[in-house]
């Protein structure tokens, strides 16, 4: 027997300058039932992150504004420390 899984209850932020591939990432994971947030640079998901907690993060590498992951994470911890 398989068990349900609710993936609605963990969001997903999408960080990712190219248009095409941001549309193909809604769609893909919408179609699996995760909720999701997307925007285009990782200033705007610092401010996403700010707004909201999001669990899982798909981002690239490289992006306008602030580069992904390490920046992001390195901003949104510097975000946690301040509170």
């Amino acid at each position: 027997m398989q068990a349900d899984t609710d993936y609605s209850r963990d969001p997903v932020l999408f960080a990712k300058d190219d248009t095409v591939s941001r549309i193909f990432l809604e769609k893909t994971i919408g179609l699996i039932g995760y909720k999701f947030a997307t925007v285009e640079n990782g200033v705007q998901a610092l401010a996403a992150f700010r707004e909201q907690f999001f669990p899982i993060l798909v981002t690239d590498w490289m992006m306008p504004e602030m580069d992904g992951p390490i920046r992001l994470c390195y901003a949104r911890k510097e975000d946690f420390f301040l509170r």
